[in-house]
């Protein structure tokens, strides 16, 4: 979409009429937009038994017949028979069906974490509650920028500007992703780490400030603006990663300086180790394989873990096809699901860091006894790589200069003209 129309989703203008017509004096919003900015659900919770929040200046309450007011102590909300449920100062409200719409004139309190914005709760498709923060999209970028590259020194300040331009791209993209359950966006891996107010910094503000409103357009599309941490010196192709449409800007290449050096070695995860005994691994395979391979695989279907092979590179050198071998079958897992079977047993990572690994078997009189994954990189790989990014702007290198690398042939424009249409789709 080309045009100068900025479309709204019915359910987004029914959520801000109601919240502005619940309150005398609410805070600066108008239909469709917060202090001027267009909004976006993150899910905070979902489906979740109970929440316990509060908010620093207390808050009121509306759903669908009811509306109230709560003081600056926490409140916690559950769903009882369908019904959601508000306990306030030994108290209980019962608030109906939802969703139950939440605002405050201060902060909102969850957990470790501060949010700003309105909170609206509902019942969650497959039982429980869901916690949504409507938030606008600048403020909610100040929020993911700090948890997805850090807070570095100003001789880094590049980088965090692209990063800020690639998740708000991203952002926009995604509205709507999720609409089935009720908000666009997760606050977690799934999407984007988000935290609200919680560990922003100057140099974060600083970066989506100056890039307020940027995008990456590619043949007047927003693009999809991919990101992981640390690609290990080489980038991702998408069709190699993830069974998905191919896009010309996200094509795997070397990512090193004029000198061959990989512009993340730096990092951290630049280089790595996973060990396994065979029960260990065996026992992670039983467990995560069928769900990875969508059919069901029983214990006994499994049977004994004999070898873990790789089938299959694709040009990064990432395992694109990785063989597992049992008494009773031969299963292969495909691209980037690799990392949800080889599960960590002594990291405090959740998955494997990446593909990019080799394999080595421990055998003793034949039999396996122990597994080593010597890996690269963290993440998926395709797009922009955090920590080389972090590297291109200490040697110089602009924000622009640095999308360009991780996007080649798109283009940065204002995201002035954004239409959601409902399934991450949008264009400007």
């Amino acid at each position: 979409m080309r045009g100068k129309t900025t479309y709204l989703r019915p359910c987004a203008l029914l959520i801000l009429l109601l919240l502005l017509a619940a309150c005398g004096d609410p805070p600066s919003m108008t239909t469709g937009r917060i202090d001027g900015e267009d909004a976006v659900r993150v899910a905070l919770r979902v489906a979740v038994s109970e929440v316990t929040l509060g908010n620093t200046g207390g808050f009121h309450w509306r759903d669908q017949n009811v509306q109230g007011e709560v003081g600056k102590g926490d409140a916690r909300l559950r769903e009882v028979n369908g019904q959601i449920e508000l306990e306030y100062s030994g108290q209980t409200h019962a608030l109906g069906p939802g969703p139950v719409h939440l605002y405050g004139s201060g902060e909102w309190r969850l957990g470790p974490d501060i949010f700003g914005g309105a909170l609206i709760v509902q019942k969650a498709t497959w039982g429980g509650i869901t916690l949504v923060n409507l938030v606008a999209i600048e403020e909610y970028l100040r929020g993911v920028v700090p948890w997805e590259i850090g807070r570095p020194g100003d001789d880094a300040l590049e980088a965090v500007k692209a990063q800020a331009i690639a998740a708000r791209t991203y952002t926009l993209r995604h509205l709507g992703r999720w609409e089935s359950l009720g908000f666009d966006l997760y606050a977690d891996t799934r999407d984007q780490v988000y935290r609200g107010h919680t560990g922003t910094a100057p140099i974060t503000d600083r970066a989506v400030r100056e890039t307020s409103g940027q995008v990456i357009i590619f043949d007047g599309e927003l693009a999809r603006a991919y990101y992981s941490s640390t690609c290990g010196g080489h980038t991702s192709t998408l069709t190699d990663v993830w069974d998905r449409e191919g896009a010309p800007y996200l094509t795997g290449r070397r990512d090193a300086d004029v000198r061959g050096r990989s512009w993340c070695r730096e990092s951290a995860q630049f280089r790595w180790v996973e060990e396994w005994s065979a029960r260990e691994l065996a026992q992670k395979m039983r467990e995560h394989l069928g769900e990875e391979l969508e059919r069901e695989i029983g214990p006994q279907e499994f049977g004994v873990l004999e070898s873990v092979e790789v089938l299959g590179r694709d040009a990064s050198g990432r395992v694109q096809r990785l063989g597992i071998h049992t008494d009773r079958d031969s299963f292969t897992v495909w691209g980037d699901r690799i990392r949800w079977v080889l599960r960590p047993s002594h990291s405090r990572f959740a998955i494997l860091r990446s593909t990019m690994f080799r394999i080595e078997e421990k055998r003793q009189d034949g039999a396996l006894v122990a597994v080593v994954v010597r890996g690269a990189g963290f993440g998926h790989g395709v797009g922009l790589c955090q920590t080389g990014a972090l590297g291109r702007a200490r040697a110089g290198q602009s924000a622009r200069e640095i999308l360009d690398a991780y996007y080649p042939g798109a283009t940065i424009r204002p995201g002035t003209t954004i239409r959601r249409r409902g399934s991450a789709q949008a264009g400007v």
